[in-house]
């Protein structure tokens, strides 16, 4: 028994690998589809006649995995970066996707020290650490100021731990993007201000409307 790849070169020395007489051959083809020709009891394929020959489409099987679906979004803590600032946290976060993402709400969930019940800004002002509950230094800046706009009109109004909040202004990191995120000042039940070295926050940011948990060590 005999066989070849129509329009390529191939192996046309057949395989006994049974009892049976079942005949296997084995090519080398850089097609998607191609024909085989296999026939018995002559030299060539064109000198056999029916039913000594028949043609078969072949179409090989992939053995490649398919590539799984990039990340569009995919925004995550950049560690060894935490430390604190006036009784305040600061830590990065790097949209590892490759589509722009935006951060449009955040939760302080909890922090480890039982005592802390909230945070509030610390300084009048805009745009920098302390001057907002929480700011977000990317190159679409964001902000969460719990009194609001205008920014130097500042009343004292606190964000309460696990209470969700509309980002005052919508954060976009982009594509490879890392920015700094800045959460404070934190205070207690008598308001006085906390010291955050040591502590465990637990915070979430809504991120192209999906909530995401942050777990911050300082």
């Amino acid at each position: 028994m005999n066989a070849s790849v129509v329009g390529e070169s191939g192996d046309t020395t057949a395989r006994t690998t049974g009892t049976d007489g079942t005949a296997t051959f084995q090519f080398s083809s850089m097609s998607e589809s191609y024909d085989v020709h296999v026939w018995f009891g002559a030299e060539s394929w064109e000198a056999a006649s029916n039913p000594e020959k028949t043609t078969f489409v072949v179409t090989p099987q992939s053995t490649t995995e398919p590539s799984p679906p990039p990340q569009t979004r995919d925004v995550r803590i950049v560690g060894g970066q935490n430390t604190t600032f006036w009784n305040g946290i600061q830590f990065q976060l790097k949209n590892y996707g490759n589509e722009p993402a935006d951060v449009t709400a955040v939760e302080v969930e909890s922090v480890s020290d039982p005592d802390v019940v909230s945070v509030s800004e610390s300084q009048t002002g805009s745009y920098n650490e302390g001057q907002h509950e929480v700011y977000i230094a990317s190159s679409t800046k964001g902000v969460y100021d719990a009194d609001g706009q205008p920014y130097y009109n500042d009343e004292g109004t606190e964000l309460p731990l696990g209470s969700e909040r509309t980002m005052t202004e919508p954060a976009t990191l982009q594509s490879g993007e890392t920015a700094t995120v800045s959460v404070g000042v934190f205070r207690n039940g008598r308001s006085n201000k906390v010291q955050m070295n040591g502590e465990t926050i637990q915070i979430r940011f809504r991120v192209d409307g999906e909530w995401r948990s942050y777990t911050v060590t300082i």
